[in-house]
């Protein structure tokens, strides 16, 4: 049986062929200047090795959600370097919307400068919600800043945590414009979230983080939707995948009703 094209199937295949995971060579528009990370201890290679696990043992079905593998092009993973990724489309049971789900883990900090959405979008014909191709100013390391929202995401068992919320459009086949929205974090070794390259660079100032990595969480939906229409399903995905996902990339587990935490075990 043939299957049926979507908006969000369309989307993905302009995606695809725009490259977006192996632009990271323009990285030099965002230039992450860090110092140069100390030597890695056993207890980080352990560390490293423990969220490569956790994420390749990710199921394809997490609650009510549905996963197909978007695996990372080849090129992608030559010039980002991950030490772990997941990358996937998720659909929930019985509903037509589609989230595409990035988590990539970094060892190196700087690996992360151009897997950034102001930057790799762009640069293959994606524009901003205003039309201007946003280059984010290597001081800053953020586009446009009228152009970015801000918000923020609950995950069952951790709290809330901050996100940028951006609105990019291209034309596709046919000469039909194409869009999309792009919730985008990331997550520091310690787990706290940050939602731009400038508090990656303060954090990568301390050296110990600096070889510790950095993972970037991305989930692009079909269209323009609101944020708020949004946002339930994007909580409700992240909510479902194991917690220890989020235990291994350093956040707290919010104490049970009994008073006790969970582990990573």
């Amino acid at each position: 049986m043939t299957a049926k094209r979507t908006p969000f199937s369309s989307l993905l295949r302009t995606v695809n062929r725009s490259a977006p995971w192996i632009v990271l060579a323009l990285g030099a528009f965002a230039v992450v200047v860090v110092p140069q990370p100390p030597a890695v201890d056993e207890a980080v290679v352990a560390r490293h090795a423990r969220i490569e696990q956790v994420l390749s043992a990710v199921p394809l079905r997490v609650g009510e959600w549905i996963g197909e593998e978007r695996p990372l092009a080849p090129a992608a993973v030559e010039l980002l370097r991950p030490n772990a990724a997941l990358s996937r489309s998720y659909r929930r049971i019985g509903e037509p919307a589609t989230v595409a789900l990035s988590l990539i883990h970094c060892s190196d900090f700087r690996d992360m400068a151009g897997h950034y959405p102001p930057v790799c979008y762009p640069a293959h014909g994606w524009t901003l919600s205003d039309g201007s191709v946003a280059m984010p100013s290597p001081g800053i390391g953020s586009g446009a800043s009228q152009d970015i929202e801000e918000t923020v995401l609950s995950i069952d068992g951790f709290g809330e945590f901050p996100v940028r919320c951006y609105r990019f459009s291209r034309v596709g086949d046919g000469l039909v414009q194409v869009k999309m929205t792009i919730f985008n974090a990331f997550i520091l070794p310690d787990g706290s979230w940050v939602s731009d390259l400038g508090s990656i660079r303060e954090a990568a100032a301390r050296r110990r983080l600096a070889g510790e990595g950095v993972a970037q969480l991305q989930l692009v939906l079909a269209g323009w939707p609101s944020i708020d229409s949004i946002r339930h399903q994007c909580e409700s995905l992240l909510s479902s995948l194991p917690s220890r996902v989020f235990e291994i990339l350093g956040a707290d587990r919010q104490p049970d009703s009994d008073g006790m935490e969970s582990t990573d075990e």
